[in-house]
């Protein structure tokens, strides 16, 4: 509830994002901030050390509240994740992620809905037809409502809702998600 203060309302809006994953390039990546960042986190944490003890009555953290209640809507139309199973390959397996629609809102009642979503695999470069759904498309939603809350008293509802998932899978499939994983694991132990 706002008695007094500002409102804001933020909306987006994204239609039809794909991403394209390639577990090696992310690995190289992932390296490489994580080494940029260690370093400064070493820095940050000397400086902060040494001002403390050259002036102790600072505090370690300031508290500015305001009266400001942002609401927000954030919405993805045709999103898809495609993860390769081999980048140097034009023609590689792919397991491909995809949502008809994700909606993250946050307006008195926070709700999150994933309609359509669905996992097949694929063969990169290539029709349609070679296509084989892993898991047909459901869709789920959550609905968190604390419109009932006080200061004194915590009220929550929370409903959620999944329709039935249905996965259809083979040996070639078990073998691929296998050669993925053990690709991902490798990378993250560092071989």
């Amino acid at each position: 509830k706002l008695h007094h203060g500002k409102l804001v309302n933020a909306s987006v809006t994204i239609d039809s994002p794909q991403v394209i994953l390639a577990m090696d390039y992310l690995f190289a990546l992932k390296s490489f901030f994580d080494a940029s960042f260690e370093k400064k986190q070493a820095n940050v944490t000397e400086d902060e050390t040494t001002s403390r003890e050259q002036n102790p009555s600072l505090p370690a953290t300031e508290n500015n509240s305001s009266n400001t209640k942002l609401q927000y809507s954030l919405n993805v139309v045709n999103a898809a994740v495609i993860m390769l199973a081999d980048p140097s390959d034009l023609y590689s397996e792919a397991v491909m992620f995809n949502i008809g629609q994700f909606l993250l809102s946050d307006q008195n009642i926070t709700s999150l809905c994933a309609n359509n979503v669905g996992m097949l695999l694929s063969k990169m470069n290539t029709e349609d037809k070679n296509q084989v759904r892993l898991l047909e498309e459901f869709s789920s939603s959550l609905v968190i409502d604390r419109r009932e809350s006080t200061p004194e008293k915590l009220l929550t509802n929370v409903q959620i809702s999944v329709e039935p998932m249905v996965m259809g899978i083979s040996l070639r499939d078990i073998r691929l998600a296998m050669l993925v994983f053990n690709r991902v694991v490798s990378q993250m132990n560092g071989t």
